[in-house]
């Protein structure tokens, strides 16, 4: 991760404005139950909730934070990922008294390219995830596919851009 600091430290603590070229995550491989040799090739949509934990103490001087590239790739079961007809990731929002508004932060269709390894790389919209990630809100997952026989499972790999402008108390 690279780090460019321009750093003041005062009495009271240390005020930090950078721009970080790129942090990258790992999530948990994402496991989707086989449709089973008779209803294979059958659509189906599942669903599942992600979070993603960058820590209270990073998220409190981000300012921003951008995903800009999001790659899914075969994990288990499969050889590649040609049978998804299409794949959302929403920032999940919420009503409560600083209402945010759900938001897809990615998304793949049939016919985008695959990738030699057999994944995929998602179109990313610009959304600013500080704010969802402040509250703890999670980031559904949204596969359509045509349902291969045995089980099978997602890796997930995200970069997200950052930009800091707090201070950091000692």
């Amino acid at each position: 991760m690279k780090i460019v600091v321009l750093a003041c430290c005062l009495t009271s603590g240390c005020y930090v404005s950078a721009d970080v070229a790129s942090i990258e995550q790992t999530l948990a491989a994402q496991s989707f139950t086989g449709a089973g040799v008779s209803h294979a090739g059958s659509i189906m949509t599942e669903t599942k909730d992600l979070n993603l934990n960058l820590g209270k103490s990073v998220l409190r001087v981000l300012t921003e934070l951008d995903l800009t590239r999001i790659t899914f790739s075969p994990a288990s079961g499969i050889s590649k990922i040609d049978f998804i007809s299409e794949l959302t990731l929403t920032a999940q929002g919420t009503t409560g008294v600083t209402p945010l508004p759900d938001a897809v932060i990615a998304r793949f269709a049939a016919g985008m390219p695959i990738a030699a390894n057999g994944g995929i790389d998602a179109e990313v919209m610009r959304v600013d995830v500080v704010p969802y990630l402040q509250q703890g809100l999670p980031f559904r997952l949204t596969v359509t596919a045509f349902a291969p026989s045995a089980d099978w499972s997602l890796g997930i790999d995200i970069v997200l851009h950052a930009e800091s402008d707090g201070k950091i108390d000692p």
